[in-house]
């Protein structure tokens, strides 16, 4: 019988990431997607602030139904001095 000799913990990322990546992946099959838990809500909220360089700023506030994260990001707007993207990436977060 063969018997699979581990190398030491080196000390970088986790003791679990590193036997996993020796070991091989132990998910053999792709989990089975469920119909409807890829489902987002999304709506369209407006920056309410004196600061008149913030007024007419957009913001999309994008809701998970899969795990109830929460992502909110700032359309690009031409010509406004307002560079997109993220405002807040995506995760669990008390607002």
């Amino acid at each position: 019988k063969f018997e699979r000799v581990l190398p030491p913990y080196t000390g970088y990322g986790s003791e679990e990431d590193s036997l996993t990546s020796c070991v091989g992946s132990l998910v053999q099959t792709a989990p089975k997607k469920l119909p409807g838990t890829d489902r987002t809500l999304r709506y369209l909220g407006r920056l309410k602030s004196a600061q008149p360089e913030d007024e007419g700023r957009e913001f999309v506030l994008q809701f998970f139904c899969t795990d109830n994260p929460m992502s909110i990001r700032e359309p690009p707007q031409r010509n406004s001095g307002i560079v997109g993207g993220n405002f807040l990436k995506r995760g669990t977060s008390a607002v």
